[in-house]
């Protein structure tokens, strides 16, 4: 039964009362999370897909799922404290109605404490040498790990923790210099542990309470379903940026070490990169704009450092930079628009064969002026005038984006019809399609996709398969993203100071009505990949929203049926079955999902340099999946129209990537067997 949202205080309070009041905890809660929660839950009672009634089980899946995210590896909280905060575990829906965040409180204070707890043993612990002879083990697997039982048996995790630490440092060094001593080993890997574990701790204490509360934020959301999710006004803007591909800034990557913002890349092509004063490992101390004061980055956030470094279009800003020698060095460089990877087009070829065949990468559906659609239809352009006999369209990894501009695509390739079903809350079934009988590119055409192609991805290759138009190549299955997502603005016209919650609102079928939710689209044919024996996708997180079907449509078309399909997989089998690098990609699938199974690392000096070696060993092995392919080049036909130095290094980076890709080769020679 759906509950009211309004309740006294006093009943409340006696629904908590078997809660340990003796505990001590510090207001975490800012005075926005008593308006955001509010605005959140009711967000979801009134437009999510599926809203779930606020009652004991709502409450307990929440409480598990926050837990969780607060100390996924189970090494802050014990198990004692685990206990006290079950009080609370069946009264999380009564504390919502009654915007009371007690729970929330202790959770952080007992985390906290956890915190500062893991960081005095860890220093206590380096000031000394552990004993690398005693045979035990660490399991590494944390959803196989209970909590510790109390801070006794806490200190003695972080314990073996700090031992794996410091072998793996310890084994890379001894790699890199054999004839080092013990004593200058361990004391490298010391001097370097401390340095990880500094970073580590200084990320935490850096976490402020607002994001904490965005946390709780999105527990509530995540047990509605995997894809609902808040974002405060910086995130939406990250978010905006790769729906468009593009940004406004500087061009750098960064994460928060010790205090400041430190570049872990300078995107090709940007203004960092181009000044060639801005490097990897450098640090951000000081921000300036013109005719605005100096602003110290010390203890911000990695979402204040972004929206202080981007801005519009040609403006300057003034970094102060600590460079790795220990130097600093005021750096002046003007914003510009940062492009993500577009789409791309390339030429393939074969020695053996001699046919050409066009391929498409598409890292995501993505819009802006031009979008996805327009790209994509000047790369098929350009492969058309080079007389290709087929194209392989590539979308592993494509996480999905604008449905528009998907449906957009799928027109390409087809004649006139439905492209695409949908459902809402109202239960009422839409169908969209194309109107329009005119086909932009009527040839061969292979989808390849694995286990991360999701969302837009899997209507693009699902609807297409309907149709018998593409034939689709990949691994056991795709991501399963079949719901849709509407972003709801929780701030009713005020300053943007609440963000905004993406909401699923309803499902999304292909042409004929299948839904791709949690069982993704299965291949016509099946490549050996790293994710053949393992749980992923959609279908293996919590709350994964069901699937259901449609009444099955028949849809048909004329151009180019992909015939045959049980003769092709055929000959494909037989060639991966006899090729080396398909062996060691089924052999590479069957040993993560041993690993899956079994997670315990060896704490002995002897054992975890035999462990470590092994694996190693089969990770040079597995190198060789990614080998030069022999006889198979790549090139692409546009190079006058990309003068650029950033747009012809990138460019030639994905061809020196494809050119050694086996499953785009086994593509190009599927297409060869195609008739058509």
């Amino acid at each position: 039964m759906r509950l009211l949202w309004i309740i006294s205080a006093f009943v409340v309070g006696s629904l908590l009362s078997n809660c340990d009041t003796s505990i001590s905890s510090r207001q975490v809660h800012t005075p926005q999370a008593t308006v955001l929660m509010p605005k959140i839950v009711n967000a979801v009672q009134e437009r999510h897909y599926r809203p779930r009634s606020l009652d004991d089980a709502l409450s307990k899946d929440m409480f598990e799922y926050f837990i969780k995210q607060l100390d996924p590896q189970k090494e802050f909280f014990t198990q004692k404290d685990i206990n006290r905060l079950k009080n609370y575990q069946l009264n999380l829906d009564e504390a919502i109605i009654a915007n009371d965040f007690e729970f929330f409180d202790m959770a952080i204070s007992l985390l906290e404490n956890g915190m500062v707890l893991a960081e005095k043993t860890t220093t206590q612990l380096l000031a000394k040498s552990p004993d690398f002879s005693i045979k035990e083990n660490l399991e590494v697997n944390f959803s196989k790990l209970n909590y510790a039982a109390n801070k006794k048996d806490l200190k003695d995790r972080w314990r073996k923790k700090l031992k794996k630490y410091l072998l793996d440092q310890m084994y890379v060094e001894e790699k890199n210099d054999p004839a080092i001593s013990a004593e200058d080993l361990f004391a490298f890997a010391n001097k370097k542990v401390k340095k990880l574990l500094d970073i580590k701790f200084d990320k935490l204490k850096a976490i402020k309470d607002n994001q904490r509360v965005e946390e709780y934020a999105n527990a509530f959301l995540k047990v509605h379903d995997y894809q609902s999710q808040y974002f405060s006004p910086n995130e939406k803007s990250v978010w905006d940026d790769k729906f468009t591909r593009s940004f406004v800034g500087i061009g750098v990557r960064l994460e928060i070490e010790n205090g400041y913002p430190k570049v872990i890349e300078s995107i090709v092509g940007g203004p960092a990169w181009k000044s060639k004063s801005i490097l990897t490992d450098d640090v951000i101390l000081k921000i300036k704009e013109p005719k605005s004061e100096t602003v110290d980055l010390m203890g911000k956030s990695l979402d204040e450092v972004i929206s202080l470094i981007k801005g519009p279009i040609g403006a300057k800003v003034q970094l102060t930079i600590k460079k790795k020698d220990g130097l600093k060095e005021v750096v002046t460089l003007t914003r510009n628009k940062i492009e993500f990877d577009i789409a791309m087009s390339f030429l393939l070829n074969d020695d053996k064969s001699k046919q050409k065949i066009g391929y498409i990468r598409l890292p995501r559906f993505y819009a802006g002026d031009p979008g996805s659609a327009a790209h994509v239809l000047s790369e098929i352009e350009t492969l058309k005038t080079n007389q290709v006999e087929g194209i392989i369209f590539d979308v592993r990894n494509n996480q999905g984006g604008s449905g528009g501009m998907c449906r957009d695509i799928i027109g390409y390739f087809l004649e006139d019809g439905i492209y695409m079903q949908t459902k809402r809350s109202d239960k009422e079934v839409n169908q969209s399609g194309d109107n329009d009988p005119s086909v932009q590119y009527d040839g061969k055409l292979v989808v390849l996709t694995n286990a991360k192609s999701g969302s837009a991805s899997e209507l693009f290759s699902g609807t297409l398969q309907d149709y018998k138009r593409a034939l689709i190549v990949g691994g056991e299955s795709t991501f399963g993203k079949g719901s849709m997502q509407n972003f709801v603005d929780l701030n009713e016209n005020q300053s943007n100071s609440f963000g905004e919650v993406k909401m699923s609102v309803g499902l999304f079928y292909t042409a004929t009505g299948r839904s791709p939710q949690s069982t993704g689209i299965i291949p016509d044919i099946k490549l050996s990949d790293d994710y053949k024996y393992i749980a992923s996708g959609e279908r293996a997180q919590p709350f994964s929203m069901a699937a259901d079907s449609l009444a099955k449509s028949k849809v048909s078309q004329k151009i180019n049926v992909v015939k045959n399909i049980a003769v092709l997989e055929a000959k494909s089998r037989a060639r991966t079955d006899a090729n080396k690098r398909f062996q060691l990609a089924e052999a590479k699938a069957k040993q993560l999902m041993k690993s899956e199974e079994s997670q315990l690392v060896k704490l002995d000096w002897t054992g975890f340099k035999k462990q470590k070696d092994s694996s190693t060993n089969l990770e040079a092995q597995w190198q060789e999946i990614y080998a030069d392919i022999e006889g198979f080049e790549v090139s692409f036909d546009r190079a006058a129209l990309f003068k650029d130095s950033a747009s012809i290094l990138n460019r030639e980076r994905w061809m020196n990537q494809i050119k050694s890709d086996p499953y785009i080769y086994e593509c190009y020679q599927i297409i060869n067997d195609m008739e058509g």
